[in-house]
């Protein structure tokens, strides 16, 4: 015996990027190191794309600005990023829409430890995200 048909079967609605934990910059904040920013995690309709875009903030975290070309997951901090801070945000996309979130901002940026015996006993300091 055979049942009756179903009704016609719909596809999910596609839902929409959500982010469950934010973004995290990893590396040493200093000029001439690569910091990586993690995606975080996201929930939505698979696939999810992402996308980066780094900005150079205050040594408080305010006042940020777009870093030009500075859109992938690295960044080699430069002489301009000493005594500021960088924070990325990630936008997440898919067929339902686009998120962004922006990361916790990374310690201040601090120059390369001397390798002169006058400046080598030095203490270098950041100050805590």
């Amino acid at each position: 015996a055979t049942s009756a048909a179903t009704t016609v079967v719909q596809a999910a609605a596609a839902a929409p990027p959500v982010n469950t934990s934010p973004p995290i910059i990893s590396g040493t904040p200093q000029d001439g190191q690569t910091l990586t920013a993690s995606t975080g995690s996201w929930t939505g309709t698979q696939p999810i794309t992402y996308a980066y875009q780094w900005q150079r903030c205050d040594s408080g975290g305010a006042n940020c600005v777009v870093i030009a070309g500075a859109t992938g997951p690295t960044y080699l901090a430069t002489s301009a990023d000493v005594g500021q801070t960088l924070r990325v945000v990630v936008t997440a996309t898919n067929s339902a829409g686009s998120t962004g979130l922006v990361s916790r901002r990374s310690s201040s940026f601090s120059r390369p430890a001397s390798t002169s015996r006058s400046r080598a006993s030095r203490p270098s300091s950041t100050s805590p995200s």
